[in-house]
């Protein structure tokens, strides 16, 4: 073995320790009581085991200009992808929330997704989210009439 395979196979294996301990850590703590709450916890991807196979045009789209967005590759698909993130999440610090009928414009149109002709059932309402640090954990849905 030469000194280049070498240092390639220790890279490799500590690499590979590291997802260990770090698999071993996290179903170790996950599930553990803390403050009458439950910890929930989970080992990140591998890089080549990322959900998304274009990642680095998402990137590229993501830190380009308007002008130079058109020019990547699967850009259409990405602004498709963004829009709908837009109109249908909201994002605080530590959540990201799905609204449905988000996209509702003034009009009262939605969008393909959310017009409820393949909806089977009542409709449903948003549950409110509780506002931290208030007496009784209020939701911010008691709040919008203050």
């Amino acid at each position: 073995m030469s000194l280049q395979q070498y240092e390639q196979y220790e890279a490799d294996r500590m690499e590979r320790n590291a997802w260990k301990v770090s698999a071993e850590v996290a179903s170790r703590i996950d599930g553990a009581r803390v403050l009458s709450q439950h910890i929930r916890c989970f080992v990140s991807e591998k890089p080549n085991e990322h959900f998304f196979f274009n990642g680095e045009y998402i990137k590229e789209y993501n830190c380009a200009n308007e002008a130079s967005k058109s020019k990547v590759p699967g850009s259409g698909y990405i602004e498709k992808i963004n829009k709908f993130q837009e109109e249908h999440y909201r994002v605080g610090e530590l959540f990201m929330d799905y609204v449905k009928k988000g996209c509702e414009a003034e009009d009262g149109s939605l969008c393909s997704w959310c017009d409820g002709r393949d909806w089977v059932g009542a409709p449903f309402k948003r549950i409110p989210q509780p506002m931290p640090g208030i007496e009784n954990a209020k939701s911010m849905d008691n709040f919008t009439n203050i």
